[in-house]
């Protein structure tokens, strides 16, 4: 844990459908790829009566006003195309997502590159300053012990997820991340975060993607919700059942198909034919 996974980008939902049917499935050389491939139609059936779970900030996190305002006008959207929304109160722990990322993450490859590093005399200083925050977590959040530690919180997190599907949900919701207010020059290692005045962990608790890295077999689309007050894009995840990818692109083609279009005008320059 985590397996890789391939995540297209596209400007439309039928780009990325097309993009994702083309990448996706089995290759000799991969070794996580499913079977069968899997085909993302550009069109989806509509999502009337869909019962659909949200939770604005997954049981822990601070938002800025212009995120929480900007989901719940989406979620509106997808009201307006039939489906029955319902809050749900998630018992995700943010210290317990923070700790399991970490033991995760250094538990992949980048955890053995660290530790080869270490293992050869490699100077700290030649790491960036992340990668020195990694490098001395290694005695602490790296090993099998702690890879066990991570397996098990997200199982743990896995079962309350899957919970919502036993309860008639179809599908959750929640934003994609707290703020927008994260300076293009952010260090986590240094700097601190403010959200809605008040201070977060600046390594994770500004985001709300982290449960389904740890939880990697559920389907996430992400569709812009529109801009933040200072004209930076805002998001929302569209989550479905573990390997129910088509659920979600469902959701979010309802969902695109009443949205305004976020990259219009002058929002997004249009590359394709320059020179």
């Amino acid at each position: 844990m985590p397996q890789g996974t391939s995540g297209p980008l596209a400007r439309s939902l039928e780009d990325l459908a097309l993009l994702q049917s083309a990448i996706n499935g089995p290759h000799p050389r991969q070794l996580s790829a499913l079977r069968p491939q899997m085909s993302y139609p550009a069109s989806y059936a509509d999502i009337r009566g869909m019962k659909i779970a949200f939770g604005l900030n997954q049981g822990w996190a601070v938002l800025e006003p212009d995120v929480r305002r900007n989901t719940e006008q989406a979620l509106k959207l997808l009201e307006s195309q039939g489906a029955i929304l319902e809050e749900v109160a998630l018992a995700w722990d943010f210290e317990h997502i923070r700790a399991a990322l970490q033991k995760a993450l250094l538990s992949t490859g980048m955890g053995e590159i660290l530790q080869q590093i270490k293992d050869k005399g490699g100077s700290e200083d030649d790491l960036t300053s992340y990668g020195r925050h990694f490098m001395k977590a290694l005695d602490v959040d790296a090993g099998p012990r702690q890879l066990g530690e991570a397996q098990r919180y997200a199982d743990e997190l896995f079962k309350q997820y899957d919970a919502l599907f036993d309860n008639g949900f179809q599908a959750f919701v929640c934003p994609t991340v707290t703020t927008t207010r994260v300076p293009a020059d952010f260090d986590f290692t240094a700097s601190k975060l403010l959200v809605d005045g008040k201070e977060v962990d600046p390594f994770a608790g500004w985001v709300l993607t982290p449960q389904f890295n740890l939880i990697y077999t559920i389907p996430v689309v992400n569709v812009p919700t529109g801009l933040a007050d200072n004209r930076v894009p805002t998001g929302m995840q569209v989550a479905a059942r573990s390997f129910d990818d088509l659920t979600a692109f469902r959701v979010a083609s309802a969902y695109a198909a009443a949205a305004p279009r976020l990259f219009t005008g002058d929002l997004m320059p249009d590359f394709r034919n320059s020179a």
